[in-house]
């Protein structure tokens, strides 16, 4: 395992749930594809397809039917929930913006910290644009960008390389198991947002961006790096 060093140069987040508010709109998207293949679905599902593909989430809602449903089946529902999410998307704005978020990039900014999404979305693009977060980040990947999806490494390791840094000097944010276990994997430092229950597996937990210090952050990053160091 590759030594952590003392200070990390890039942080780089996941987008739904983390930056922007849009847990409650995906929510009522899979509604309608659960309606339209009648099956079952709650909010404790959603919090099982949070930081998932697509096509995971998929398999995960029709669970041992999953395998009999065709492609065009599959492309039926995935017009459905595209559908659903695209009408809400112009209404979206800065205001959709999760507190702590604008004070932490700028602190990052200042601190000259190179920004990233890592993203699971096939809206990421969009609605970084409708909010007008993308000006602050350097490098974006979406659902699109790489074959294998969160929960394996594939997408953090892109954006540290699309950032020109090595992955151990990169801070992830999560708030889904699958993030965290693809961020451990990519052997990055990553903070938990919410629920224990979900991000249980983090290096350091918080429960919102509210009231996260920056300085707090690096300052865990730099004990975890060290007691790696010492450990290796």
């Amino acid at each position: 395992m590759e030594n952590r060093v003392s200070a990390p140069q890039a942080l780089i987040f996941d987008m739904d749930g983390v930056l922007v508010n849009t847990i409650e709109l995906h929510y009522r998207a899979w509604q309608q594809v659960a309606a339209r293949g009648q099956i079952p679905f709650t909010r404790a599902d959603m919090d099982q397809l949070r930081g998932k593909h697509r096509l995971d989430c998929l398999r995960y809602l029709f669970r041992e039917r999953a395998n009999a449903l065709t492609r065009q089946e599959i492309a039926d529902f995935f017009a459905v929930k595209d559908a659903e999410f695209g009408a809400a998307l112009p209404g979206m704005g800065p205001d959709d913006i999760l507190p702590g978020v604008l004070p932490l990039l700028e602190a990052a900014q200042a601190h000259g910290l190179r920004l990233g999404v890592a993203s699971s979305s096939t809206f990421a693009q969009p609605i970084l644009r409708q909010t007008g977060l993308e000006r602050y980040f350097d490098a974006v990947a979406d659902a699109f960008t790489v074959t294998r999806p969160k929960p394996e490494p594939d997408v953090f390791v892109w954006v540290a390389g699309a950032l020109r840094i090595p992955v151990a000097r990169a801070v992830v944010f999560e708030d889904a198991a699958a993030g965290v276990a693809a961020a451990r994997l990519a052997q990055m430092f990553v903070v938990g947002l919410g629920s224990p229950h979900l991000v249980g597996e983090a290096d350091l937990i918080l429960p919102s961006l509210t009231d996260a210090s920056l300085d707090g952050i690096l300052a865990a990053y730099v004990r975890f790096a060290a007691e790696a160091g010492s450990a290796a």
